[in-house]
């Protein structure tokens, strides 16, 4: 348990400074060109370099173990954020300079975000796995908050070299934390000699594509995203603003409240597995939760049940994560979890320009009016989405298996898909 320590330090770290530099970025590039499009335009570039860079990371996560990639990807990161610092401390700051390290940034934080889940299986065993796992969801999950929080609080009160010094520092933590890990997990066939690199990269969409319990429940994490990831980002913020003419503090608040919820969602899961409550049960009744509080959050006048409808949003999502994850991590063969981790991460961000552009047609004055209604059709979406395990015997099954019976599970029922 000692390297699963350290190995989600490195983890928490390293994704809570990414998040904390990209509020320090935007902020840095509002400030030196005005121009909201050209943030726009490299956070764009951004989130498109993490998209195509996911299916490399999973391979690169596959091939070398885990830990040299999580090594080599912190190491980028903290490299990058040194040179940003050591730009804006001597050199007053090159806007290009920091858009690269932006984009690189983005594209080392594809391996730290994939990793743990790909390396816990390999590090401890049994209800470990389920638990170790949910930590690992937890911290991906309240990354942004935290990121958030940690980079307007020092910037704003430190200044920018101050905050990037800062980061440096925590990134520096996380390269030890990794290079300190013990790492000797059983060998991992390597890819072989006839296939293509680019075959080998792209075997975890194949994989997914295969296995049918997989495939059933990444259709609901990206319902789910194409959902979630606009409402906290863009909708929560348009309907404190321009609907309860709120303060900050309130937006604060809901947000504080959905990540109150995660925590305990990935604290509750694993306990409740261990209990006996099937996988199924966590799945459908965390996606039920979620979907109707999201139907019903738009609609209520008290600030204190708003608060707790959200916080119920963050509870089911994390439910859902957390049974999702420790499933794929006890039936896939290690030899391509990274790679089919990769392949529902990219699938699941996919889906969050489309969500951000739809929702983001309700953020103005005009059309303020029928956010309400918006909310509660997304809501009606992700309560359609558990239908797949209505009609999917397969992926009913897979969440009703034991964790002893998983080892092996994907392999034994899904040969094909690892040919």
């Amino acid at each position: 348990m000692r390297n699963v320590s350290k190995l989600l330090v490195a983890q928490g770290l390293s994704v809570f400074a990414f998040r904390a530099f990209q509020i320090v970025f935007a902020w840095t590039c509002l400030s030196q060109t005005g121009s909201g499009g050209f943030l726009a335009s490299i956070v764009g570039i951004s989130w498109l370099v993490n998209l195509v860079a996911m299916p490399l990371a999973g391979h690169y996560v596959d091939r070398s173990g885990g830990k040299r990639a999580l090594t080599v990807s912190i190491f980028v990161s903290l490299l990058c954020t040194f040179l940003f610092l050591c730009d804006s401390e001597y050199f007053g700051l090159h806007v290009g300079l920091a858009a690269a390290a932006l984009i690189l940034t983005a594209a080392a934080d594809c391996v730290i975000s994939i990793a743990p889940n790909s390396m816990i299986p390999r590090l401890v065993t049994g209800e470990h796995v389920t638990r170790c796992v949910g930590y690992a969801a937890s911290i991906n999950a309240f990354q942004s908050v935290v990121g958030a929080v940690v980079g307007g609080v020092i910037m704003g009160f430190l200044g920018t070299n101050a905050a990037l010094t800062i980061l440096v520092g925590m990134l520096s933590v996380a390269l030890l934390s990794a290079t300190s890990m013990k790492w000797s997990p059983a060998p991992v066939e390597d890819v072989t000699s006839i296939e293509s690199p680019y075959a080998a990269m792209l075997k975890g969409f194949a994989a997914l594509a295969s296995i049918v319990p997989e495939r059933s429940l990444c259709m609901m994490a990206i319902v789910s995203n194409f959902v979630l990831t606009p409402l906290v980002s863009i909708v929560v913020p348009v309907f404190v603003r321009l609907i309860l003419r709120a303060p900050v503090a309130y937006l604060a608040t809901a947000e504080l409240g959905i990540g109150i919820g995660m925590i305990c969602g990935t604290i509750a899961a694993p306990r409740l597995i261990s209990r006996g409550v099937s996988r199924l049960a966590l799945v459908l009744g965390g996606n039920l939760m979620a979907a109707a509080c999201v139907c019903l959050v738009a609609f209520l006048s008290s600030l204190v049940v708003q608060v707790a409808m959200v916080g119920s949003i963050g509870f089911g999502v994390a439910l859902n994560n957390v049974a999702r994850g420790s499933l794929r991590g006890h039936a896939t063969p290690d030899k391509i979890r990274g790679r089919l981790e990769a392949a529902v991460f990219a699938c699941c961000i996919a889906s969050i320009p489309l969500g951000s552009w739809i929702f983001g047609l309700f953020a103005t004055e005009a059309t303020v009016g029928y956010l309400r209604w918006a909310i509660l059709c997304a809501g009606m979406v992700m309560l359609l989405s558990s239908a797949v395990l209505v009609f999917s015997k397969q992926t009913r099954s897979a969440l009703t298996t034991s964790d002893h019976d998983l080892n092996g599970f994907y392999a034994k029922n899904y040969p094909n898909a690892f040919r």
